[in-house]
Parts: C-alpha cells; sequence; structure tokens
C-alpha cells in the first residue's frame, strides 16, 4: 500500500516529496526484479519450487496483491514529469510485463486467488502496453468473468460461502 498512498498523497496534497518517494520505490522494484530467484514459502527455488513460487513475495497472490498496489500507483504518477521515458521502457520491460507473465502462469481456475492473479496481471499488462493480454484476463476460461459466472451462487455469495471470502474476492476484482 506503500506506493499507492505515497501517489495519492502526492495528488491530493501536491506534496512533491511523496511522489518522489513513490516513483523511487517503483524504479527500485524495476531494477531489482529481474535479479530475483523465484522461490516458494517454503524456500525452495528453481524448477523444484511450487507453481504458486514468486519473486518479490513467496506465492503469486501476494505478488498479485504487490502489483496491484504498485500499478496503482504507478498509474497515478505515470504522465506527472515524475517518469524520463527510459523509466517507462524500463518499468515495461522488467516489472510490469515479467509480473504478469508469471501471475498468468499460475492458474487456479475459479479461485477467489484467481480474482488476484486476473487483476494484478490486467493492471500489470495495461501498463505494459499489452492490451490483448489484459483483455484475455477479462474473457479467458479463469478470467474475471468466469469468476463471476461461476464463483458466485444463485443467493449471490461467492463459492466458499463465507462473508470473509465472499468481501476477499470482491477486494480482487474492484481494482480490476
Amino acid at each position: 500500500e506503500e506506493i499507492y498512498l505515497f501517489a495519492l498523497s502526492f495528488h491530493l496534497n501536491s506534496n512533491q516529496s511523496h511522489g518522489e518517494r513513490a516513483r523511487d520505490l517503483i524504479l527500485e522494484y524495476g531494477e531489482l526484479y529481474p535479479e530475483l530467484t523465484r522461490h516458494d514459502r517454503h524456500g525452495v527455488t528453481g524448477s523444484s519450487a511450487s507453481p504458486a513460487a514468486a519473486f518479490i513475495m513467496c506465492q503469486t497472490l501476494e505478488e498479485a496483491e504487490w502489483m496491484i498496489d504498485v500499478a496503482s500507483g504507478y498509474d497515478l504518477l505515470r504522465e506527472t514529469g515524475l517518469f524520463t521515458e527510459e523509466n517507462k521502457a524500463m518499468l515495461v520491460a522488467n516489472l510490469f510485463k515479467p509480473v504478469a507473465d508469471l501471475l498468468v502462469s499460475d492458474s487456479k481456475g475459479i479461485h477467489n486467488i484467481q480474482c488476484f492473479l486476473n487483476t494484478g496481471s490486467f493492471l500489470a499488462y495495461i501498463l505494459a502496453g499489452e492490451p490483448e493480454l489484459a483483455r484475455e484476463r477479462i474473457y479467458a476460461s479463469d478470467g474475471l468473468l468466469q469468476q463471476l459466472s461461476q464463483g458466485i451462487q444463485s443467493d449471490g455469495m461467492w463459492l466458499e460461502n463465507s462473508f470473509g471470502y465472499h468481501f476477499f474476492m470482491l477486494s480482487a476484482v474492484m481494482p480490476m
């Protein structure tokens, strides 16, 4: 949330240092991401790691939640002059496209976690200038429309029949 909150504060309060802090964090992640090793929650790396392994976090669910924050913050700042064209190109190549591809690679089918994976990858693909790949996160067999049509039961509740999971799913799809 830190990146998004700094970016939002920049817009609401005209606080230049908050915009610069959000920018610096985003750029640091962009520079760091290609150097990271994929790892799972058990510390296993490489091809032995679980399909849900990630780079910043230890699971794709958490990587998606993180990307939603990063993408939302970047979206607030990208046309403010805080990023150079070189910065933007680096973020597409090093961060947004690789994260989106990672999230798509770990399909969960109809599942509350898939809602986060869809939103994280959707936002990252949009920022990477990949509208067709973003569109897939809506129309794929595990995309937004299928999540909503198959995951929400006739009584309006999400599959697990729990308010906790229902609102967890809603918090995932709302940014999309």
